[in-house]
This record gives C-alpha cells, structure tokens and sequence, in this order.
C-alpha cells in the first residue's frame, strides 16, 4: 500500500447547466471552484445504463454508493424485473405464485403496499400493475392496495393524476382496489420516527386514516392546505381492505431502506401474516422471502481493503449512513475487519429545507478529529439531496454554500496529513432545483453526470470522462492495491 486516501461524497451534486435553475451555479462556492480549477478532473455518468438502469433513468444514492463500491457495472432490480416482465418470467415467479396460492388457501386478501408512482428509484407503476395482472390471473378477486405517494422522486403534485390514471385502468379492468394511501413522509421513514411509521400500520391494520369519497377528493384537500405527495396524510379509502391475521402482503419497493420499518411493525403486529417482499430487505428479515435475489459482487472496495489489512473509516449522518455501508459494501451489513464506522444524527425535521446545514458541520469536525488515524477515510455530505428533494431554491443555495465551508476546512486539513483527496457525486439534484417545461420546482434526483476532482495529484492525468464505477479502481491504483480482474479500469491515464 501507498500512502493515504480520503474519498469525500457529496450527495446530489450534479454537473447541471449554468443557468437559474442550478443552485450550485447561483450559489456562493468559491473553495469548490478553485478545486475543479486547480486539479485533475472528470466527468462521471451516474445513471441509465453506466449504473445498471434503464436508459435515461435518473441514479440514486443507494445505485451511486452502489456502484463507486463495487468498481463495475451492476445489473439493477428495476432493469432485472423490467426483463422479466417482458419475458412473461415475472408472471412465472414462484414466489409470487406461492403468496397468490396461500392468500386462495385462506380465503383471505392479496395486499400490495409500496410507493405509487414512476419514479423508478424505489418501485415503479409497471410493476404493481403486473402484480395485480398477476393475481387477477391466479383467480383472487380480493386484492387490495396500499399506496405510498411520492413527490421526490417526480413532480411534488404528480399524484392526482397519475393515481387517478392508475385507479382507472384498475376499474377497467376489474382488478383490485386502492384501499388506503399517504405521504411516503410516513410509510417510508428510515431514521426511526417511529411515531410516522405508527401511523402508517394504524392505518393498514385497523384502518385509523381520514375518511374521504375518493383519492381525487383526498388530494385536491391536501394540496388546497400546501401539502404535497409526500407529506399527504394517511387515508382510509376502503374500510373493508385493512390487513388482517391470514391475509398476505407483498411490500413491492424494490429499494429496502425505506421499507424497514413499516415491515417490521407490520410483522409484529399481526399473527398468522404471509408476507413477500420484492427484493431481500436486509438479514434481520431472513427468514422473510422474496421475489427476486439479489447478485452483488463479493469483491467491492471494502472487501479489497479488508483483504490487504488496510484499515478504513466511513463518517455519515443517519439520512446516510446506510449508503456509505450497507449500499457501498454491496449489500453486506456487518463491518469488514478494520472498517470503523461513525454515524452521526441527523436533525429530526419535517424537510431539510428547514435546516439546510444539516449535520454537515458535525461531519466535518469527526472526520478532522480522525485525520492520521486512518489510511483511508470515506465521508458522505447529504446535502445537496436531502435539502434538493425540498425543491426550494434559497434553501438549496444555502446548502451548496454549506458544503463549500465543509471542503474548505476539510480539504487543506487533510493535505496537511498527507492524504489525497477524491472529491465526487453519488448522482445528480441540487443542480436543478426548477424544472425547465414547466416552471414548477424540480425534487427528483437528475440524469446530469457528477464531478470527480484528484485533489493532492496535480501532475497525475485523468481521463476526461468514466462512470461511478471508475471510482474503487482509481483509489486501489494511488494505493498501490491489485484491483480484482473483474473491476474496470481506472480513470488515471
């Protein structure tokens, strides 16, 4: 090994156009500008297909950390199961047809609870319309579902019309009902606020949720007080479809980090459950099964550190803290032998938005207590997503302008320790906070590249252009580390 590296992730910092819908680019930001002027640089794809998605899918945290981790191109679940529902292997799918079968056996419902739309970051539409095909096939007549409304990862209004769409397409063909919804502020907490995701299994199992006519009436009613998809309170639209002992579930995120903690109050709250879940949600729910396995590489960054006895640091605030170990170790939750880990709290608001400082300057102060201590230190900034997904402007500058202190104190500091410096993205947000077609504020992440800058290496080449999985080769070659044969390259020429 040779010398020391410190990996800094700023989450949502896309490479947008400079124009009035960047907050970086009206932001304040003169510490970050000097770097990209001063030092090597690239320009990293982080979605679509360079990150195992479909075409012109927009990336994410988890598919960014992902990815930077594993040193090669994984194959996505959104993409895996989009195959096999052109392939009619879904519709095939053991699992599915064993929970279909019990639900039958027992005389019970079918449940579908997940998020509700076409984002593609934690479910998609299509596939909870092929569920219900699914089942409507095996000869269920009871099939209920449970929608979690999004405006993050698409427009913040985008529910009406677009539940509305679906609810329609379900009455003509005659399969299932929309039996409750609310925020995915509720159902899909994952920094223990218990007391939103009690609501939640409130409304699913004894059907505790406002009483409206219709989901058109609900939503109109939740946007007339300011309140968009996300926050939308939980809704009873059909007191007959509550979850009950016998019935069987299937959580349809494909994403696991935001379906925990419903999942696990849902188990224990209710005997004699069958449940599935789309992907596996993590080891504690082993014993649970799901539809779809997961092939993640064995051999990431971590793994590779691990093996030459070099020991590592990961520094994030809880919003994040999974990302830069669960997702960044490829799925595997314990720590490696040497790999430390400091998670530190993130402030318990509604939207970052209201504190777009975040946890950034305790981030900040933990990883320059720790400088020296360790050869190589990855810290997450979260930033620019979570204050990004607010869709506000002058809170997102704000945030821009907060992480450029943060690398200003940070950066120097660790030269000084003798660290090089990589300073790169997980995918793109906070560079466009306005959508363009429609004027209205943009909170889903982009399809924008990010930046990588080699700070420490002025004389060191790089390759103009790469993909997130790039990133674990380029360290293991400044840290004179064999890279496994089935990484990629590395971006210095």
């Amino acid at each position: 090994m040779k010398g020391k590296l410190l990996l800094i992730i700023l989450d949502g910092w896309g490479i947008g156009k400079s124009n009035e819908s960047n907050a970086i680019y009206l932001a304040k930001t003169p510490f970050y500008d000097s770097l990209w002027e001063q030092y090597p640089h690239s320009i990293l794809a982080a979605s679509g297909r360079a990150v195992g998605l479909l075409a012109g899918q927009i990336g994410s945290s988890e598919v960014g950390h992902l990815h930077i981790g594993a040193g090669r191109m994984v194959t996505q679940e959104l993409a895996k199961i989009r195959h096999a529902i052109d392939s009619g292997d879904f519709y095939k799918n053991e699992f599915f047809l064993k929970i279909c079968e019990i639900a039958k056996r027992n005389r019970g419902s079918l449940h579908l609870a997940g998020l509700l739309s076409d984002g593609g970051v934690h479910s998609h539409g299509d596939q909870l319309w092929a569920l219900l095909m699914l089942a409507k096939r095996h000869g269920l007549s009871r099939i209920f579902v449970h929608a979690f409304l999004d405006g993050r990862d698409c427009p913040p209004n985008a529910a009406l019309e677009y539940v509305s769409f679906f609810q329609a397409k379900m009455k003509r063909w005659i399969v299932g009902r929309i039996a409750s919804l609310c925020g995915r502020y509720f159902a899909m907490d994952r920094d223990a606020n218990w007391e939103l995701i009690d609501r939640v299994a409130d409304l699913l199992i004894l059907g505790h949720g406002s009483a409206y006519a219709s989901i058109k009436v609900a939503l109109e009613a939740s946007y007339r007080q300011g309140i968009c998809d996300e926050y939308v309170e939980p809704v009873l639209l059909e007191p007959d479809g509550i979850i009950k002992s016998g019935d069987a579930v299937i959580f349809c995120n494909f994403r696991a980090d935001r379906m925990r903690e419903l999942l696990t109050r849902v188990k224990n709250r209710l005997a004699n459950l069958s449940i599935l879940t789309m992907t596996p949600y993590g080891v504690e729910f082993s014993a649970i099964e799901s539809a779809f396995s997961q092939d993640l590489p064995s051999d990431h960054l971590s793994a590779v550190l691990a093996g030459a006895q070099v020991p590592e640091l990961k520094v994030a605030e809880s919003q994040k803290y999974a990302h830069v170990t669960y997702f960044f170790n490829s799925g595997v939750e314990a720590p490696y032998p040497g790999e430390a880990r400091i998670m530190i709290p993130s402030l318990k608001v509604p939207s970052y938005d209201l504190a777009p400082e975040m946890s950034a300057p305790q981030i900040t102060e933990t990883v320059l207590t720790n400088l020296g201590s360790y050869p190589v230190i990855i810290v997450n900034y979260a930033n620019g997503d979570m204050v990004g997904h607010s869709g506000k402007m002058g809170p997102a500058i704000q945030a821009a302008e907060c992480i450029d202190r943060q690398l200003s104190r940070l950066v120097p500091a660790a030269l000084a320790s003798g660290y090089r410096i990589i300073v790169t993205a997980d995918h793109g947000n906070l560079e466009q906070m306005v959508d363009e077609q429609t004027g209205l504020p943009h909170t889903a992440h982009t399809t924008n590249p990010v930046p990588l800058i080699l700070i420490g290496e002025k004389f060191v080449s790089l390759k103009s252009t790469g993909a997130l999985y790039n990133i674990a080769p380029t360290i293991l070659e400044l840290l004179d580390i064999d890279k496994p044969s089935a990484m990629v390259s590395s971006l210095l020429r």
